[in-house]
């Protein structure tokens, strides 16, 4: 799953909900969107795709 946290601490929260195998890939160049890496609704369980969520989106808006 992808979490965010503040940079100055305090409370993570949760941005997905997939059960899959997740890994964030990075940020974008504004700040705005984290991508990420996922093996959710692939058919092999090797096979990744590849996604963006914005980093202001309510918990599990992908």
């Amino acid at each position: 799953e992808v979490y965010l946290m503040p940079a100055g601490g305090g409370s993570a929260q949760r941005m997905t909900y997939l059960n899959q195998r997740c890994q964030v890939l990075g940020w974008s160049a504004d700040g705005k969107y984290i991508h990420f890496a996922t093996t959710h609704g692939q058919f092999h369980p090797d096979e990744y795709a590849i996604y963006r969520i914005a980093a202001n989106a309510t918990a599990g808006q992908v």
